[in-house]
């Protein structure tokens, strides 16, 4: 590792995700998140291909597709339930590599987490300013 440290502020799937790409480049990370006890909020979510293609950039694929369901075909619906649109899963399998994947956000959340040393994530951390430069990654 070199000596660089980034502080993300954020610890959802985005600044999870940013800071695990920023120490497979060799950065020393910090993630500050507001909540004092992170939960397992939230639904399931449908990843696509690209989302899948930057998970498995992560290094992360596996260990997400372990925890995840192949979608059948699916797509959107109004609230009477009529389809909105459609999507065939073969085809998209064919067009693209990869089918999209259903998985929990409290899963997508702890194989994020898991891949970073948990003394870099820094709960009940409320961030009340930002300043850049030589000494900026001091945490007060």
């Amino acid at each position: 590792m070199n000596d660089w440290h980034a502080v993300v502020v954020g610890g959802g799937i985005g600044g999870l995700s940013a800071a695990v790409a920023l120490r497979r480049h060799g950065w020393r990370v910090t993630v500050l998140e507001r909540a004092a006890d992170p939960r397992e909020v939230g639904a399931g979510l449908t990843l696509m291909a690209n989302a899948l293609r930057g998970l498995d950039t992560l290094g992360l694929g596996p260990a997400l597709r372990r925890g995840a369901h192949a979608e059948a075909p699916g797509g959107i619906r109004d609230r009477r339930g009529r389809w909105l649109s459609r999507v065939d899963a073969a085809r998209m399998t064919r067009q693209l590599g990869t089918t999209a994947l259903g998985v929990h956000r409290a899963t997508l959340h702890r194989v994020l987490r898991d891949a970073l040393p948990a003394s870099s994530l820094w709960t009940g951390a409320e961030v009340e300013h930002v300043e850049s430069g030589p000494h900026a990654a001091e945490v007060h």
